[in-house]
């Protein structure tokens, strides 16, 4: 087995804490690097944490990096938590494109998380910044895209979101009309299935076809894992 080393941003979230410690115990990967504005506390021989705004990575410090990297996205907030659009939009949409396109000539296969229901046209201003976010990454110079797009994410957060939690409390009441095929992409999707099924496809390649750009839904990220 050949060993890549992999970057991942967003490694102190519920969905990004999760998948560092996917990586860091897959045998694939030789070394982990990290980029993030808050510490880390896991320590591992293979992690390697740059600690700093993503707005300030320069060509320098990637320049130190290898060739042939995977690099993860776990990148994202919330209005209420950004506090405008304008700074929702930076984190969600600015950053992430900025940073591919710093890290093309790195990497041979960018993930990322976007959203179900991602649509540049969308009503609601999350699911359009995140649907224009996909059309832009789409035409990007890259190697390979593979773009998750999660249902609702539930997990143990640090933070409480209470439109998130409200509608996590109410899925669980709902929870049986989501083994109707119809409805099955809508169930909640467990932030440690989303880690695992990330790091799954990176390292195996399951579930993605020949295309340069594959988009993994709802509910392939529960089959992954479960076939």
């Amino acid at each position: 087995m050949t060993q890549k080393c992999a970057v991942i941003f967003g490694a102190t979230g519920l969905t990004g804490s999760a998948l560092l410690n996917e990586l860091l115990l897959s045998p694939h990967y030789l070394r982990v690097y990290a980029f993030t504005r808050s510490p880390i506390l896991t320590e591992h021989a293979k992690l390697e944490v740059f600690e700093q705004p993503l707005d300030a990575i320069n060509n320098e410090t990637i320049s130190l990096l290898p060739n042939e990297m995977d690099v993860f996205f776990c990148l994202g907030t919330t209005l209420a938590k950004a506090g405008s659009k304008d700074m929702f939009k930076k984190v969600d949409y600015y950053l992430p494109l900025k940073l591919v396109n710093m890290f093309a000539r790195k990497a041979d296969h960018f993930l990322i998380i976007s959203s179900l229901g991602a649509q540049p046209d969308s009503l609601s201003f999350y699911l359009s910044v995140k649907g224009q976010l996909e059309v832009d990454l789409k035409v990007l110079d890259i190697e390979r895209l593979t773009i998750f797009r999660p249902s609702l994410l539930v997990g143990d957060r640090k933070e409480k979101r209470f439109k998130e939690d409200f509608s996590s409390t109410l899925s669980k009441l709902v929870n049986p009309l989501f083994s109707f095929k119809v409805l099955k992409k809508y169930k909640p999707t467990d932030c440690e299935d989303l880690a695992k099924a990330m790091c799954l496809v990176a390292t195996t390649g399951k579930g993605l076809g020949n295309a340069r750009t594959n988009v993994i839904s709802s509910d392939m990220i529960a089959d992954l894992i479960n076939s």
